[in-house]
């Protein structure tokens, strides 16, 4: 007769083990009923593959009931409700960042060509091609004066910077106001 008992080893974690008449050569492999509730096992001596010990639990510990997989997406949907609007707000402020750190490069580029050749640029158009990126750049000149204006795809960020250096945002998350500095924040601090 085989007897499978369930013993508590010295770290607390369950394991089976048989005892009973078996051969001192059997070997039981220990399953921790915790990860393994479903153990449908056949346990065989080394030297003979005829004498199988067999642990069968019930179907009533297969799978997930319903109120652990109802937790399990409350859980998630919690998570999801904190992570996607600060992911939003993280990537809106890295592409503000990189839309001003343009501005910055496109006024330093138009001062060289200041210095190279005596004008911002002929006509209406810029001396230097406007850059591609998530924002849009568009430059106005009179060969002597210039304004870069960047543009974000939804129009609710507008940021310029002209020749003597004046910064200005002319909208900030859809308020159409006009700041003398580049507003990167809800409370009007400039960058």
């Amino acid at each position: 007769m085989v007897i499978i008992e369930k013993q508590k080893n010295l770290l607390g974690n369950s394991n089976l083990r048989l005892r009973g008449s078996l051969p001192s050569s059997f070997h039981v492999a220990q399953h921790d009923l915790k990860t393994s509730p479903n153990i449908i096992s056949s346990y065989r001596t080394p030297q003979s593959t005829s004498f199988p010990a067999r642990i069968i639990l019930s179907k009533s510990q297969l799978g997930f009931t319903l109120i652990e997989l109802m937790v399990t997406i409350g859980i998630v949907a919690i998570l999801a409700g904190v992570a996607v609007p600060n992911y939003i707000s993280f990537t809106k402020n890295s592409e503000v960042s990189e839309a001003l750190t343009t501005l910055i490069n496109l006024s330093t580029q138009m001062e060289k060509r200041f210095v190279d050749v005596r004008n911002y640029g002929t006509g209406d158009e810029c001396g230097i091609d406007s850059p591609t990126g998530t924002y849009t750049f568009s430059c106005v000149s009179d060969g002597q004066t210039y304004t870069w204006t960047a543009t974000a795809p939804d129009d609710e960020y507008i940021y310029t910077i002209d020749n003597t250096g004046a910064r200005k945002t002319t909208k900030f998350d859809g308020d159409s106001t006009e700041v003398n500095c580049w507003t990167v924040s809800t409370d009007g601090s400039c960058y």
